[in-house]
């Protein structure tokens, strides 16, 4: 009974810290990348919370804005240690990237890129580790039924969203030309997943079937990168329509089960208020040192927000909202945005503190500045992110033990392991772009991550090594390569 309470106790927050401080050494590839890295550890190793409430998490952090690590770093810290705890995972999570960001940026002139590349040769070992992670998420997930028909339904899931997922990746990587048939994001293939789950699988008919396939079809035409269904008019009733009835059905559950819970709001209040006093609070010397710190503050604000569609969908709003308001094109492109793609973490993070770092530089002249408004970009970030995803997850909870909830949670493994599987390519196409900047032809990039592999394999075979020290090898050896070829 002892070593039973040993295993279920909650990790202290010094404890909680280094863990994530640890994944966001090694958080390259993206927020969905991290999924399996924080699922082994801390629903694995550390046995902190359930698989099911992990994918609780998932969903939330997949169907907000803002950056997906962080809202997962918060929302598990919270789960383990409270107020602080939520403070202090979000933290470890970010500062690595960010520190990490901020030193190379300011230290970029001086090394005319030198230390940039040395950092890409590294991120190409890692993210074949990565990939290897990503695949063994797959794996696991597959090998917990038992079944042979609930595996090919997973199977078939995970291949469909792949499938849905990846088309810009594979067609960079063997320079097709063209336009993708779907290449549909997170956020879209979530939502029609979502809507399908809660209007056709609860209380499933031949009509409802019919109705809601149709419906998300016509839904991933339009999204699709070849705009299949290309329509606005039609579009907008769809998604009318695909709202109006995921809505009746929840509204008809909970008329049929009553499965509401009553959660008192003071939690939710006392989180939210505790994000603005840490905004407050990192962002007050940057306030008082710069006087256009409150501008940037307000418009990083507002850029997380907004910013749906992953990492790599802000710059785009980072070019709308920043360019020419703070920093230059040449900053933004020439020395901001190689850095963050070359570092761990969360690229809105990383590219918000670079652009702080810019916009009080260009301004002021003073680097100690623009290091206080990077952290108060850092603020930014992950106040917004959190402040959004918690305020979700407090409605998710109220309705969770509805039908079509425990089925998204049921299903929501095989959707996460295909979106998985595109980060994977994703990961496997950015090495292989530095492999073309090294010189190299596709073949050579390709048996550089076979060989990396094939070391990961034999490692992982005849060792118990921890990842973290799998993942130092296997950046030592991409580095030792990219130098000797």
């Amino acid at each position: 009974m002892a070593k039973k309470k040993q295993e279920i106790q909650k990790l202290s927050l010094p404890e909680l810290f280094l863990s994530m401080l640890k994944i966001g050494c090694i958080g390259f590839g993206g927020g969905n990348a991290l999924i399996p890295i924080m699922e082994k550890e801390f629903v694995e190793s550390k046995k902190q919370l359930s698989a099911k409430e992990f994918n609780k998490y998932v969903v939330m952090a997949n169907l907000t804005p803002g950056a997906l690590p962080v809202e997962m770093a918060g929302s598990l810290g919270y789960h383990i240690g409270g107020i602080f705890g939520m403070f202090l995972g979000a933290l470890g999570m970010t500062l690595p990237g960010i520190f990490a960001t901020v030193l190379i940026v300011s230290l970029l002139s001086q090394f005319s890129g030198t230390l940039l590349t040395q950092v890409e040769y590294i991120s190409v070992g890692i993210g074949a580790f990565i990939i290897y992670l990503l695949f063994h998420y797959n794996k696991n997930m597959l090998d917990k039924f038992k079944l042979t028909s609930m595996k090919i339904k997973r199977i078939c899931i995970v291949a469909l969203i792949y499938f849905l997922t990846f088309g810009s990746e594979i067609r960079s990587i063997f320079h097709i030309g063209g336009t993708p048939l779907f290449d549909i994001s997170t956020v879209n293939i979530l939502f029609a997943a979502i809507f399908f789950i809660f209007y056709s699988f609860v209380n499933f008919t031949v009509p409802k079937g019919i109705i809601g396939g149709i419906l998300t079809v016509l839904y991933l035409f339009y999204n699709g990168k070849s705009r299949l269904l290309g329509n606005h008019t039609i579009y907008i009733v769809v998604c009318f329509l695909m709202v109006a009835l995921a809505l009746y059905s929840i509204i008809d559950c909970v008329r049929r089960t009553g499965k509401v819970k009553k959660l008192p709001a003071k939690n939710l209040l006392s989180q939210e208020i505790g994000w603005l006093l840490f905004l407050c609070l990192l962002s007050l010397p940057a306030i008082l040192m710069f006087s256009g710190a409150l501008r940037y503050l307000l418009t990083g604000l507002l850029s997380s927000l907004v910013s749906f569609g992953g990492g790599e969908a802000y710059l785009s709003v980072a070019e709308g909202m920043f360019l020419g308001n703070g920093i230059t094109r040449k900053q933004l492109y020439g020395q901001v945005l190689p850095v963050v793609n070359a570092l761990p973490g969360s690229i809105l993070c990383k590219m918000l503190s670079g652009i702080g770092y810019y916009a009080a530089l260009n301004e002021t002249g003073s680097i100690l500045t623009g290091y206080f408004t990077a952290l108060a970009g850092l603020a930014a970030s992950i106040t917004a992110s959190c402040g959004i995803v918690f305020l979700v997850i407090y409605f998710y909870e109220k309705f969770e033990e509805l039908e079509m909830f425990v089925m998204l949670s049921k299903c929501i493994r095989p959707i996460v392991g295909g979106l998985l599987l595109s980060t994977a390519t994703s990961l496997l196409d950015a090495n292989i772009s530095i492999g073309n900047t090294h010189g190299w032809p596709l073949s050579s990039s390709l048996l550089l991550f076979a060989f990396l592999m094939a070391v990961i394999l034999l490692l992982k075979k005849f060792t118990r090594l921890h990842n973290v020290v799998m993942i130092f090898i296997c950046g030592i050896v991409s580095l030792a390569v990219f130098h000797i070829f």
